[in-house]
Formats: structure tokens, C-alpha cells, sequence
């Protein structure tokens, strides 16, 4: 960030008095994590402050999928998690090591200065230019935008696209990260403004409170990377070609039975989380909601 400070300074023939170097403070650490038990992994999945990648932020995901395992870990051995938090956060006592010092700057400048947020805004894709990051065909526009979109699975009992209920999408653009949870309709918007593309995954994680385990076993929520699309949204459909409808239909099930179909027929929910592994799924009461549903419902 100092450096596209110098740059944009340079090319825009900016005094430095115009904006002091000196607003380019430390906001953010950009952080790896490596537990090395699933004690070490719960302490990092029950912080409520942390979004855990399985992936470097800094790492170019082009294509679709479930995962990525660091090259210099034992593949059978957890992977190291990276993830960015505020500067004065508490973190939990698990091995770490901080990547970088970032500033990233903050939404609330816009109402305070619009002055210096039009140069933030500048500023901050100016850095993507020098690091080799921004598209050739890139056209700058200050106007930031909230990544929204509508995920749904195919249901093959209708034949007919339903909303993934409850589950978390997250977008990222390197240390940059937002997360929100999709409606019953499958419709979700970000909090967070971004200025150019960026990156989505479905974590199925659901608001709810049940998790279901895919891609380590039983380490980490299931996660499915879409790649990077327009900082407008991401929207799609999983069908059965994908991993992700196997793990979208278990989902609505889950929470169809959980918070619908037991207090209908007053009975506990299961207990959670909901164990997907493979492409071996323990249906056994996720079957009988889903019939019931249909039969009741359709």
C-alpha cells in the first residue's frame, strides 16, 4: 500500500501534503494458523471473530471445487488456515504465524471524508496494478458494490430449483473478506463493499447451528469454491453433476427436519453436527424428513 501510495502520488502530481503518507496505518494482520489436534481446530471453529481459509488469500483459485492442501503438510495430516482479523484482536492459543501487516481502509471514511475515500478507492486499486492483480480491461469506477446473488439446488423429486436455506457464502478479495447467511429463498447480500472482482465459496455452515463436515472429515465445514465473479454477486444452481447438491440437499433436509418437521411432530431434533464425508452420506433421518416434506408439502 505505501508503494501504490508513491505511485498514485507520482501520477497524479499529489502534494504530499494532500494526503500524509501517515494515513496508511496497520488495520489488519493477515495470519495462518496450524492446529495440530482437533482440540487446537474446535478453538478456532467456536471463535465467532474468525473466518478460516483452507486456501493462501494471496493464492489464485480459477476453478470450481471442494478444496486445496498446502503442498509442505502430510495430506493426511490438517492443513494450515489462513484467514485476516483486526490488529487487536484476541486470538485463540493455537500456532500462528503473521504473514503480513495490512491497511485496509474503512467503509465509515466515506461519511466522515469523501475526499480522502476517493483516494483510498484510488489508492487501493493502484496496489493491485503494481502487484499484477487488476485486469487489463479493469474500469475504475468509486462506486463499490455489496456481492449478492441467489444459491439453489435442484430438487430431482420436482425437478424444481429450491433456495439453500440458512448456509454461509463468503466472498473474498485477498486479505478483504465478508461472510452472510442465504435466506430461505437462498438469497444473500454482503455487508462489505468491494471495488473490483471477487472470490466465492458456500460454507455450509448453516445460522442455525448444525454444521456439515465434508472436506476434512470431521475438521471443517464442507466448503465449495466458485471462483471469482463480479463484486455485484454470484448467483447458480447445483445439480447433480456437483458435489456441492449432494452437500446443498442434505442441508435443506437438515434444516427442514430440524426446524420445521419436529416441532410439527413434536420431537427433539437430531443431534448435530450432520456428518457428510465422501460421497457417503448417513441419511437415516435426513431420508425420512425429506419424504415426509414431499408428502406433506408437495
Amino acid at each position: 500500500m505505501k508503494r501504490a501510495y508513491e505511485s498514485l502520488v507520482k501520477k497524479e502530481g499529489l502534494k504530499a501534503s494532500t494526503f500524509d503518507s501517515t494515513i496508511i496505518t496497520v488495520t489488519d494482520l493477515y495470519i495462518r494458523f496450524l492446529p495440530h489436534s482437533k482440540e487446537e481446530m474446535n478453538l478456532l471453529l467456536d471463535d465467532p471473530t474468525l473466518e478460516l481459509f483452507d486456501f493462501p488469500l494471496d493464492h489464485e483459485i480459477i476453478e470450481e471445487g471442494v478444496y486445496y492442501h498446502d503442498p509442505t503438510i502430510p495430506f493426511d495430516a490438517i492443513t494450515w488456515l489462513y484467514t485476516s482479523v483486526k490488529v487487536n484482536d484476541i486470538l485463540p492459543e493455537v500456532e500462528k504465524k503473521i504473514l503480513e501487516e495490512c491497511f485496509i481502509p474503512d467503509e465509515e471514511t466515506k461519511t466522515r471524508d469523501p475526499k480522502l475515500y476517493s483516494f483510498l478507492s484510488r489508492l487501493e486499486i493502484e496496489s493491485f496494478k503494481i502487484t499484477g492483480n487488476l485486469d487489463d480491461d479493469f474500469q475504475f469506477n468509486e462506486s463499490k458494490a455489496k456481492p449478492s446473488g441467489i444459491i439453489k439446488v435442484n430438487n430431482t423429486q420436482s425437478n424444481i430449483p429450491e433456495g439453500l436455506r440458512k448456509a454461509k457464502v463468503r466472498v473474498h478479495n485477498f486479505v478483504k473478506w465478508d461472510s452472510k447467511f442465504t435466506n430461505l429463498d437462498g438469497s444473500y447480500q454482503m455487508s462489505k463493499k468491494f471495488l473490483t472482482n471477487v472470490h466465492y465459496a458456500v460454507i455450509y455452515e448453516n445460522e442455525t447451528g448444525f454444521k456439515i463436515w465434508g472436506n476434512y472429515a470431521f475438521l471443517l465445514p464442507a466448503t465449495y469454491n466458485l471462483g471469482w465473479h463480479s463484486n455485484s454477486g454470484k448467483s447458480i444452481t447445483f445439480h447433480t453433476n456437483s458435489v456441492a447438491w449432494l452437500w446443498s440437499t442434505v442441508n435443506n433436509a437438515s434444516h427442514i427436519y430440524r426446524e420445521i418437521l419436529c416441532p410439527q411432530l413434536g420431537v427433539s431434533p437430531p443431534p448435530r453436527p450432520i456428518y457428510v464425508f465422501g460421497l457417503f452420506v448417513p441419511m437415516g433421518i435426513l431420508g425420512r424428513a425429506v419424504r415426509q416434506w414431499q408428502d406433506k408439502f408437495q
